[in-house]
């Protein structure tokens, strides 16, 4: 049984086609008149499709097509090119069919798996890695046999944190190291017999500086005195340092950082809220940047070259306050029971009047439905008012109050009442009012 991977594409296989009377190869079959059918395992057969000629023997794969090889070397092969559904993933088996008027039938059984035969490092297993075994990010592989990775694990783990300090101390420029170099720079002008009995009869070599340098460094001397004070202060530091004394403050120190406090403030311009005065009260933006949280506070635009000074700060609004609290006197008087009334001076009849021109404005809601009607941008009707009388609302004008329009206001030109409710003709505006759009008429 053949093997292909699933999922391939533009799969070629050859085939024998023989005779069905005599067995003998088939040399001249008309290609049109073969029959291509491929099963999968446990599903219905693909349908039968009638194979095409190919060009040439070696031409690009070209679905359900075909060609005889060679009738004089190679009698009754021919070449079949399958389509890509036969090899989808899904099933484990495809049965792959040749049938034709006089043949025996053709039939080839191809095994599906989920690697890649012809992949000679890991079979197209991307669970295993893509490189040689034993080579550079492939398997590891023990050449002698044998190699057990738990007894590795176990000898791995046995290399501890302070077992590796001491291996560290050991390197070329560790701790141990340095002291084995220094002694060897020692022993280096020692004589070069070897023989320690020689040392005496070279006592050249050995200087009262060399004497001094070696009890300097004996236990109690002057430089292994000075270690080991360091020692006691390194072995009382905690790992972020807080046992290291507080380091002492000088006014030097204090001028130092109070210089560098101060250019931080003016490369910020904040010197300007209180030391300095800015450039130009008419335009701050030179200190006051548009955009900052600052020029946010001065202005509603962001912008800080709208601050103007005697309108906007805080006295200029302070004196806008007083002005309105004055102005508002002269109209209202507080009546002593968490109420006002009008000042004296005031004309009388202004509160029934207010309340009678707000009694005319007329509420209204589009309809669309009542008449099936479409408003436009010049015309619309409203269901709730039912006015009969044409050209009643002439010259009036129109606020609409939700919707797209909100807030345009129009001119009303005509009316007439249609199917009971209200049609308004208007000045056009900038688009037509939706059903349920509500306005007023004033």
């Amino acid at each position: 049984m053949n093997i292909i991977k699933k999922g391939s594409t533009d799969v070629t296989r050859y085939v024998m086609l023989v005779d069905s009377s005599d067995g003998s190869p088939e040399t001249a079959y008309t290609i049109t008149n073969l029959d291509l059918q491929y099963t999968r395992l446990r599903a219905a057969p693909a349908a039968k499709v009638d194979a095409t000629a190919l060009a040439a023997t070696d031409s690009a794969h070209s679905d359900n097509q075909a060609i005889q090889i060679d009738a004089t070397s190679s009698p009754g092969l021919y070449r079949i090119d399958w389509p890509d559904a036969a090899f989808a993933t899904g099933v484990d088996k495809v049965i792959l069919v040749v049938t034709g008027a006089g043949l025996h039938p053709a039939v080839e059984e191809i095994q599906l798996v989920d690697y890649d035969s012809e992949d000679g490092v890991r079979l197209g297993l991307t669970a295993l890695p893509n490189a040689a075994a034993d080579g550079a990010g492939g398997l590891p592989v023990s050449d002698a046999g044998g190699l057990d990775l738990d007894t590795q694990l176990a000898n791995t783990n046995e290399v501890t944190a302070a077992r590796m300090a001491a291996l560290t101390d050991w390197i070329n420029g560790g701790r141990l190291d340095l002291l084995l170099d220094a002694i060897k720079a020692v022993t280096d002008v020692l004589p070069d017999a070897g023989a320690l009995t020689t040392i005496g009869t070279d006592t050249a070599r050995l200087t009262a500086a060399r004497a001094a340098a070696l009890t300097d460094w004996i236990n109690g001397g002057r430089l292994d005195l000075l270690l080991d004070a360091i020692k006691v202060v390194t072995d009382g530091q905690a790992a972020t340092g807080t046992g290291l004394s507080a380091v002492p403050w000088n006014a030097a120190w204090d001028a130092e950082v109070q210089s560098e406090v101060n250019d931080a403030l003016v490369a910020l311009n904040l010197d300007h809220l209180m030391s300095v005065a800015v450039a130009n009260n008419a335009d701050m933006t030179v200190e006051v940047p548009d955009g900052t949280v600052l020029s946010n506070l001065m202005s509603k635009t962001s912008d800080t070259s709208t601050f103007v000074v005697a309108d906007d700060s805080l006295e200029a609004n302070r004196d806008h306050a007083a002005t309105i609290k004055t102005d508002t006197a002269a109209v209202l008087v507080d009546t002593g029971a968490d109420g006002v009334k009008l000042n004296a001076t005031q004309p009388s009849g202004w509160a029934a009047n207010l309340v009678a021109s707000a009694g005319q404005i007329i509420k209204g809601t589009v309809d669309t439905v009542t008449n099936t009607h479409t408003p436009t941008t010049t015309e619309f009707q409203a269901d709730d008012i039912t006015e009969a009388t044409a050209d009643h609302y002439n010259g009036a004008i129109v606020i609409f109050t939700s919707g797209a329009l909100a807030g345009q206001r129009t001119d009303i030109t005509d009316y007439v009442a249609v199917g009971g409710i209200g049609q308004f003709t208007v000045t056009a505006m900038t688009e037509a009012p939706a059903n349920n759009d509500t306005f007023v008429i004033v």
